[in-house]
């Protein structure tokens, strides 16, 4: 397999992580989230268990693609750095276990408040703190695993840009978005006013003009012969 083939392969795996991702984690979230307060956002679930659990199945979905997108990565930039090619390898899947526990807790959310053998055991009011705990848990785990989720992005936006292999403009918006998303989760943990600031609009967008960019760049074009053998290589000579 040449690099355009394995560069539109890793596209139409790439789509897949974006498709199922601003499912499970854009569209569903702002479907059932309501006025946002907790018992709110319980009744919109109560109301939309199908959706509730598709967003569920999707996530899990994207979380199998993205096992197997930074390896894709790796199979053709890492002659372009190998150490920048191991270490984007590591950041992306260190996310993996993280959001999978927080998948489990999506699924004892819906159970707490469906499931009558668990019904059985509790009250009304227990069945709903229950609920609203393991949402709790979801949301942290998923801020843990966002931090993973950009800070990845960087050694793939250097080994973009220095390889050559597709527009280094893409390569430079996925490593300001890396920066970005470490600015939005660190914005959430340290300023208690940062979901009502500009900044929190607008940290992800490079991120996710870069991601969608390569994406769909990969899935058009595919990736073409680099002009650089190895960085390694180039450090020798």
């Amino acid at each position: 397999m040449d690099e355009k083939q394995l560069g539109r392969l890793t596209g139409a795996i790439y789509l897949i992580v974006v498709a199922t991702g601003l499912f499970s984690l854009m569209y569903v979230p702002a479907t059932l989230a309501g006025d946002g307060t907790p018992s709110d956002r319980l009744g919109r679930l109560l109301a939309h268990p199908a959706l509730y659990n598709a967003g569920t199945a999707a996530f899990i979905v994207e979380q199998a693609a993205f096992c197997v997108l930074p390896i894709m990565f790796y199979r053709w930039l890492c002659h372009a750095g190998p150490w920048h090619a191991a270490l984007m390898v590591v950041l992306a899947l260190a996310s993996v276990p993280v959001s999978l526990v927080a998948a489990a807790d999506r699924l004892d959310a819906i159970g707490w408040l469906t499931d009558t053998n668990l019904l059985s055991e509790v009250t009304s009011a227990e069945s709903r703190t229950l609920a609203q705990t393991a949402l709790h848990h979801w949301d942290h785990a998923l801020l843990i695993a966002s931090l993973f989720w950009g800070l990845w992005l960087a050694p793939l936006g250097y080994l973009i840009v220095v390889s050559r292999m597709i527009p280094r403009l893409l390569g430079y918006l996925l490593m300001l978005g890396s920066l970005g998303y470490v600015i939005d989760v660190f914005g959430q943990l340290l300023w208690s006013d940062y979901g009502r600031s500009a900044l929190a609009d607008y940290a992800t967008l490079p991120a996710a003009l870069g991601e969608l960019g390569t994406c769909f760049w990969l899935l058009a074009v595919g990736a073409k012969r680099s002009s650089v053998a190895s960085i390694d290589h180039a450090r020798v000579a």
